[in-house]
């Protein structure tokens, strides 16, 4: 699990960094048809893997028994450091690739040829460093069937995606039709035109484009619910699971007319931006998330799709706690999301963090009961060097004018009391949520499975590595970020409960949105 995670967090990192970089917008045609070849294959390949790890979930234990036993006999060292410069030849070679392109009079394809030999190496150094060769010897021998089961999945999404796209000529008007069929419901001047394939509401409109038709959703929702179907087919009743298929996709599809229909409302009676630069880019995931989600949870609990009700999976006590160091954590990333789907709108629902995460402490009071200790002077201490560190390395700039701008718009008691309810999220509710995750769950689990079995003074280097830059990249200053969630896994260490470094990330906390309340250095908040 350490190296997997590892690998992941590398994975993304490279990619996000390699897109930023890579730029030939103003490049030769034969070139840009050859990159859309690229990309396609790589999409290709990220589906597959998806697809093989939910076909081969059954198997999942024997799988980490044997990665699990392989690369016990390598180090990981060489293969990260072979990544570590494949990327860095790699960034260099993009920046001067892009640039290179932009001067010349023919596509430069041996030095093109060269620079996607060189990413193709990046991408299998990622691969080696999740696991030795012999491991995927012996994967490709073993489960031949199995991936070119999920080589097939992969190119299905993609090609569904493609169909849908081309099918949006056909039933782009559906779409529309019932999009304003549910304005007219509540606006009296709902407008649609399909020439220009616009919705409109007062002086507000939008163009729906293929990516807003859809049926992008609807393919995504359809190749993982025929993934469930395959995986879980012993304990799903056919052919009824099969509705599942069109029950799923319908549901995306009116969800997805609904998301446009309010889309439109925002835009024309609360503000244009909530609608396009807010709403727009979170709903669509949230419905995908709900439809899939809520499918998986339900199907197997219905008799008319589950062979045997029992097969629903049964909470264990270890399966609860999980759940309880999770769950103020998730529902502080929920209030998020719900507060970037209203921006620039969303600065007056920060309660809904609090909320959220007060909520979760309040269901799980009797687990965390048993982690309340006393807390040591050193963590406090800790907490507040941490908190200084964090301000006096603050970068100058004009990120705090909008809220501080908003924040002398208000009435002083409403100022003040929007301060206290940001203050008590800040200092109290944000610290216990991400503490509980990182170090109370996702530290332990580092070390082993049975993370309950390991007590809070316990160390391994990928667990504090791990942990603390994966808390370092849930930050805009993630450097500073990771350094101070190593100081607080060390104040765990040293007091071997949990409670200290949840005082200290307090006192960090304080410190800081003292200083940005005293100081009315409001980027800090």
């Amino acid at each position: 699990m350490p190296r997997l995670l590892l690998v992941v967090g590398l994975g993304v990192a490279e990619a996000v960094t390699t897109s930023l970089l890579f730029g030939i917008e103003a490049a030769f045609t034969d070139l840009k048809e050859v990159q859309y070849y690229v990309r396609h294959v790589a999409l290709v390949a990220i589906a597959s893997t998806i697809a093989f790890a939910v076909i081969s979930w059954p198997k999942r234990q024997t799988l980490i028994e044997h990665w699990s036993t392989q690369i016990e006999r390598g180090s990981w060292r060489q293969p990260l450091a072979v990544n570590l410069v494949l990327f860095t030849t790699l960034v260099v070679a993009t920046i001067g690739f892009s640039r290179h392109v932009a001067t010349v009079d023919r596509a430069p394809w041996e030095l093109y040829s060269a620079y996607v030999l060189l990413l193709a190496a990046t991408g299998i150094s990622l691969a080696l460093l999740a696991a030795p060769l012999r491991f995927w010897r012996t994967i490709i021998d073993q489960h031949r069937l199995t991936m070119a089961q999920s080589v097939g999945a992969g190119i299905a999404a993609i090609l569904l995606g493609r169909i849908f796209k081309a099918a949006w000529n056909e039933l782009s008007g559906l779409t529309l039709r019932l999009s304003h069929a549910l304005l007219t419901l509540y606006e009296a001047d709902a407008r649609i035109d399909y020439d220009t394939r616009t919705l409109g509401v007062g002086e507000f409109s939008v163009y729906i484009d293929e990516a807003c038709s859809g049926y992008e959703g609807i393919g995504l929702v359809l190749v993982f619910l025929g993934l469930y179907l395959w995986v879980f087919r012993g304990s799903l009743r056919f052919p009824n699971a099969l509705l599942l298929l069109p029950i799923g996709g319908g549901t995306i599809w009116l969800l997805n007319s609904v998301r446009i229909a309010a889309l439109v409302s925002i835009g024309g009676h609360v503000s244009p931006e909530m609608a396009i630069d807010g709403f727009h880019s979170q709903a669509g995931w949230i419905a995908f998330l709900i439809v899939t989600i809520g499918i998986m949870i339900c199907a197997p609990r219905l008799a008319f799709f589950a062979t045997d009700r029992r097969a629903a999976p049964e909470r264990s006590p270890s399966d609860r706690l999980v759940v309880a160091f999770l769950a103020p954590f998730m529902g502080l990333m929920i209030a998020s999301i719900a507060m970037a789907a209203v921006v620039p709108f969303d600065t007056w629902l920060y309660g809904l963090k609090v909320a959220a995460v007060g909520l979760c402490l309040w269901i799980f009071f009797d687990v965390y009961r048993g982690l309340m200790a006393p807390v040591g002077v050193f963590a406090v201490l800790a907490g507040v060097i941490v908190g200084i560190i964090w301000v006096v390395t603050a970068p100058g700039g004009d990120d705090g004018e909008t809220i501080g701008a908003w924040i002398a718009a208000q009435p002083v008691w409403l100022a003040v009391l929007w301060l206290v309810i940001r203050s008590i999220g800040a200092i109290v509710m944000v610290p216990i949520a991400e503490e509980l995750a990182f170090r109370g769950l996702l530290h332990r689990w580092i070390i082993s499975r049975d993370f309950e079995r390991v007590g809070f003074a316990a160390f391994t280097w990928p667990a504090f590595l791990i942990s603390s830059l994966l808390f370092g990249l849930l930050h805009q200053r993630w450097i500073a970020g990771a350094l101070a969630g190593a100081t607080f896994a060390l104040v765990m260490y040293r007091s071997g409960r949990l409670s200290d470094p949840i005082a200290a990330h307090m006192a960090a906390n304080a410190v800081v949105i003292a200083w940005a309340i005293a100081a009315q250095n409001w980027s800090l908040l």
